[in-house]
């Protein structure tokens, strides 16, 4: 990271525009957004192309990550989810779990619904 985005970060400013930061991370929202929109694009571009979108490698199972680097997200997911778990955070997006769960109650209703639809299916 070069001083700039250091100074900016610091300063609790957007390491990409330097406006004041209106979210948690290193990014504002309109940075993050359009990040996420080229991240996108470029992701659909390797997978047509059959190459793991995360290493660039040529893919050597179905999805969108080679082996490797499916076993390194695969194994980056559920030290997230221990930390989570263990300091009373929700699994899924880290805000305070409810009372004797691994869930808040967002993440809850979101997961009762999708298990409701897919059982209708």
């Amino acid at each position: 990271m070069n001083d700039l985005r250091k100074t900016r970060k610091v300063n609790l400013k957007c390491t990409q525009c330097g406006a004041v930061m209106d979210r948690e991370g290193s990014q504002c929202i309109r940075c993050n957004g359009m990040n996420n929109k080229t991240r996108n694009i470029i992701s659909h571009k390797l997978h047509a192309e059959y190459l793991c979108t995360d290493c660039r490698k040529p893919l050597d199972r179905d999805g969108w990550f080679c082996k490797e680097c499916a076993k390194k997200l695969k194994t980056r997911a559920k030290i997230r989810t221990e930390y989570r778990r263990a300091n009373g955070l929700c699994t899924q997006c880290g805000l305070p779990a409810d009372d004797d769960r691994s869930m808040c109650r967002h993440c809850l209703d979101m997961l009762i619904d999708r298990r409701n639809k897919l059982k209708n299916v």
